[in-house]
């Protein structure tokens, strides 16, 4: 009994995690100010910066989400998108990563920046 106990236990270890993903750190740097961000990301999620991008999106050898920041209209009464940041990550060799920021104006789009940064 405490054999067959030991084998369903070891098969669960070795076989059960097969489908659940781990998450992962990465370190980038984007070449042309030497600034140095911090990744963090799983199936669900990417941090950075001290945002958490959500609406992921996996893709061949990367994964792409978004971040949205709202604000209240005059006398609260609804939300306004006020920014939205799309973040791509490319995991082929060399590795990288995209951080395009938007901001809401009069309703309109207009792209603030976009940074590229290789990773480690």
């Amino acid at each position: 009994m405490k054999k067959i106990l030991a084998i369903i236990i070891f098969s669960l270890s070795i076989f059960g995690s097969y489908n659940s993903v781990l998450a992962n750190d990465l370190i980038c740097s984007d070449d042309k100010n030497s600034e140095v961000i911090n990744i963090f990301y799983n199936q669900d999620r990417i941090e950075i910066l001290g945002k958490t991008f959500t609406n992921v999106l996996i893709f061949g050898n990367g994964v792409s989400a978004e971040y949205f920041k709202w604000k209240t209209s005059f006398l609260g009464l609804r939300k306004l998108l006020d920014e939205s940041w799309k973040i791509n990550l490319e995991f082929s060799k060399p590795k990288s990563a995209s951080i395009i920021k938007y901001k809401y104006e009069n309703g309109e789009l207009k792209k603030l920046s976009e940074s590229s940064y290789s990773c480690e």
